[in-house]
């Protein structure tokens, strides 16, 4: 897990391998609606973005991806829009 600072924000990277025995699932507390579907950079990889809404804090953005045999998600308190340009603008 990796903790990235953008202005006064905070956005989290969560990678992991996968492989046949394991199947990784995300668990979204709160209410999960989806608010946008884009692009990933240069691999044009569609992926979904998620709003998660928490009773007892901020509402949060969210998405998840497979590239090869590893999996991500990304997730933050930042605004929408800044969420948005950080995943169109990632490379791998």
């Amino acid at each position: 897990m990796v903790f990235y600072e953008y202005g006064d924000q905070m956005f989290t990277v969560y990678m992991c391998k996968t492989n046949d025995d394991v199947k990784q699932k995300d668990r979204m507390d709160g209410g999960a609606s989806k608010v946008d579907s884009i692009e990933i950079g240069a691999t044009k990889q569609k992926v979904d973005i998620w709003e998660i809404e928490s009773p007892t804090q901020a509402a949060y953005f969210q998405t998840y991806f497979t590239v090869d045999d590893d999996y991500y998600t990304i997730w933050g308190r930042i605004d929408q829009e800044d969420f948005v340009e950080i995943i169109e603008n990632l490379t791998y």
